[in-house]
This record gives C-alpha cells, sequence and structure tokens, in this order.
C-alpha cells in the first residue's frame, strides 16, 4: 500500500455483484473519494461508462474519513451488502468501521495500519483481516469472526513473513469449503495462505514481478464440466512500473503457478495504475473475462480485461 505524499485522491477500492439487478449484469463498485468519503457507483458488467455514480463533488464532513492509504472490504453478510473499511487520518484513532449499509464503528478493536480484508463463507460466517498490536506490544494480523455476540479477535496462527505494509486480499471457495488469505511477503513475494492448511502457497517469479507495498485483488473463476475447464484462481498485482501484472493457478488444496501462462506476466498491452489507487477485480462469465477495476487518472475508475484460459 504506497504511504508516500500521493495526492490523496482515491486509495480504496472494492465491488461486488448488485444482488437487486434481475438480469444479474450489474457491479457495485465503493471507492473513498477525493474527499475519503465513500463513493458508489453502480456500474453495468463491462461498462467502462457510469451512468449511476453516488460521489459527491463537496466534502461530507458528517460522513466518516476513511483513512489513507487503506483497504476496504465488501461482503454479502446477513442478507445486506456491507463494506467495511479503516477510519481516521491518524494511526492514534483508526477504527475498523461498518461503512455501509449503515456507519457503525467498531471500539472493542484497535487497527493500527489500514489494510483489511474480508469474506464469507456457505454458512453465512463472515470473517474481516486486519493489522492491530498483540500483548507485545507487535503489529500482528488477526482474523475477526463478525457475529452478534462479542467479536472474535484472534491471531492468524502461522509463520507469516508478511512485509510491514502488506495489502491483503480474502476469498471463500464453496466446493473446496476454504478460505484463503492473499498477502506479500517481507521479501516482495506474493502468496496465497490457507487457512484449512497453515500453510503458503507462493506465487512464482512474484518476488521479481511485485512492487513492495503493491495492492493485491483475486477471484475465483469456477469450473466448466462441459468445457473440462477446471477452477482457476486469478490473482492480480502491479509491479515496480506501477504495470498491472496477472497470474492464475487451478484451485485445489495445493496452489502451483507452474507454466508460463500461469506465471505473472503483464496483462494485456500493459496498464500502468496510480500510485494511489488499489485494485479490485470482477468475474464477467458473459464475457468470459475478469474485469480488474483501478485507477490510471485523477478519480477516474477504468475496467482493465483479462480473458480467461480455456483450459
Amino acid at each position: 500500500m504506497p504511504a508516500t505524499a500521493t495526492s490523496k485522491i482515491m486509495s480504496a477500492i472494492t465491488t461486488i455483484a448488485n444482488p437487486l439487478s434481475s438480469s444479474h449484469d450489474k457491479v457495485m463498485i465503493f471507492w473513498s473519494n477525493k474527499f475519503a468519503n465513500l463513493g458508489l457507483e453502480n456500474r453495468q458488467i463491462g461498462g467502462d461508462i457510469n451512468p449511476y455514480a453516488l460521489n459527491y463533488e463537496e466534502k461530507d464532513n458528517k460522513s466518516p474519513t476513511i483513512n489513507y492509504p487503506s483497504q476496504m472490504a465488501s461482503m454479502l453478510y446477513k442478507d445486506a451488502v456491507c463494506v467495511f473499511g479503516i477510519t481516521g487520518d491518524k494511526i492514534e484513532n483508526l477504527e475498523l468501521a461498518l461503512l455501509s449499509p449503515v456507519y457503525k464503528p467498531e471500539k472493542r478493536i484497535k487497527p493500527v495500519y489500514g489494510s483489511l480484508a474480508g469474506c464469507v463463507d456457505s454458512k453465512g460466517t463472515g470473517y474481516l483481516y486486519f493489522f492491530a498490536n498483540d500483548l507485545t506490544p507487535k503489529r500482528t494480523l488477526f482474523e475477526l469472526t463478525l457475529s452478534n455476540e462479542e467479536p472474535d479477535q484472534k491471531p492468524i496462527v502461522g509463520k507469516l513473513l508478511f512485509h510491514e505494509f502488506t495489502n491483503l486480499f480474502a476469498f471463500y471457495d464453496a466446493p473446496l469449503k476454504q478460505r484463503f488469505l492473499v498477502y506479500q511477503m517481507d521479501d516482495k513475494t506474493i502468496s496465497i495462505w490457507s487457512f484449512k492448511h497453515k500453510r503458503d502457497n507462493v506465487i512464482t517469479d512474484s518476488i521479481y514481478r511485485a512492487k513492495a507495498e503493491t495492492p493485491v485483488t483475486a477471484c475465483v473463476v469456477p469450473a466448466d464440466p462441459a468445457t473440462n475447464r477446471p477452477a482457476r484462481v486469478y490473482i492480480y498485482f502491479y509491479d515496480d512500473d506501477n504495470i498491472l501484472q496477472g497470474a492464475n493457478c487451478i484451485l485445489g488444496d495445493s496452489l502451483y503457478f507452474t507454466t508460463n501462462d500461469e506465471k505473472p506476466s503483464t496483462v494485456g498491452d500493459g496498464h500502468k495504475i496510480s500510485t494511489a489507487s488499489q485494485l479490485s477485480v470482477f468475474p464477467d462469465p458473459i464475457g468470459k473475462r475478469n474485469i480488474i477495476y483501478g485507477m490510471k487518472t485523477a478519480n477516474a475508475i477504468v475496467a482493465i480485461y483479462d480473458d480467461w484460459r480455456p483450459t
């Protein structure tokens, strides 16, 4: 997550399918706008034009200030589209909060950085991942299980050699019944942590292709028995020149990025992403491609396309 003196135009982006779209062809894009308030677009899948933006040209002093730099996480939780983020303008006043559909800060949890990821499993249980200090105090990666009870906050058990300013991305795969966390290791390698097996799945050659503090995002493209296409996980990040990179592999208990078309490579003709921008990917089953949302220029979210592998 870039921590330089970049203009605070935007940082966090998260996307989720619009559950109210009868034709299942709309994506909701949430982001922190140039005033560090929550913005929303309701865009057609594959649409480059934004006819439904809820982005205000004046700062809303009544809205919480989203931390810069930081991430947001969206999920369909308890029959609602829920967006979580890190608010506050200093380490001392950072808060983990539900930003939408209503604002609700979690006062009993004290994050120490803007990194945030989340997912929901097939039972409807929600999980959030963030950094907080342990009793030492030492910066530690924590998991928060969402519930109506007292927050169940616990450190991640395992030897995660994470970069001090790593970004995070979490996803759940229903067929495998497993949760995964994408993060950057201290040597710049991108890895996918398996919670079930408590081990890393390293993306081959990412140590040479990933920028330190790069944004990370991922999605699962489900298997297609009709074409014998296996389920694959796609991961996106950018390199030292801020050029978008992608990698993929067959989804399973172990993840192997072995062939040249699985290892990290430049997406398309090369798309340079703003250092102020996070990334969020959304699968497009009709177009058989992934759509990566990010910012190339000031306050403009663009769609970048990456075709699915046929096999």
